[in-house]
C-alpha cells in the first residue's frame, strides 16, 4: 500500500512536464544486465546472493518475532471479555486454564 502511494506521488510529480527521467529508467532497467559484464565474477555474485538470502532470513525471523509478541499481547488484552463470556454462556464451564497470554498453562508442560 505505501509503494503504491509512493508509486502515485511520483507520477502524479512528473505528470505533464518534460524530464529526463526515462534516461535513468533505462539504466536502471538493465539490472541483470549488469551482471552479465566483467564487473562482476561469478565468486562476487554467490557471495552477494548469500548475503542477500542471509539477510532475508534474518529479517523474516525478526519479523516473526514480533508478530508473535503482538499477537500475545493483543490475547492478553482480550482475555477478560473472553472469559466473561465463557461465563455467561456457560457458568459451569470448566477453565482450559490457558493463561492470559494464550500459552500453554505451566503445569501441563
Amino acid at each position: 500500500m505505501i509503494v503504491a502511494y509512493l508509486a502515485e506521488e511520483t507520477i502524479t510529480a512528473f505528470a505533464g512536464k518534460d524530464t529526463k527521467a526515462d534516461i535513468n529508467a533505462d539504466v536502471k532497467a538493465d539490472f541483470f544486465g549488469y551482471f552479465h559484464t566483467e564487473l562482476l565474477d561469478i565468486d562476487t555474485l554467490c557471495w552477494t546472493a548469500i548475503g542477500m538470502l542471509a539477510l532475508v532470513a534474518v529479517l523474516s525471523v525478526v519479523w516473526a518475532w514480533c508478530e508473535r509478541q503482538l499477537r500475545k499481547r493483543a490475547l492478553q488484552h482480550l482475555h477478560p471479555t473472553r472469559l466473561e463470556k465463557e461465563l455467561a454462556l456457560d457458568p459451569q464451564r470448566t477453565s482450559s486454564q490457558i493463561t492470559s497470554r494464550g500459552e500453554t498453562n505451566p503445569e501441563d508442560k
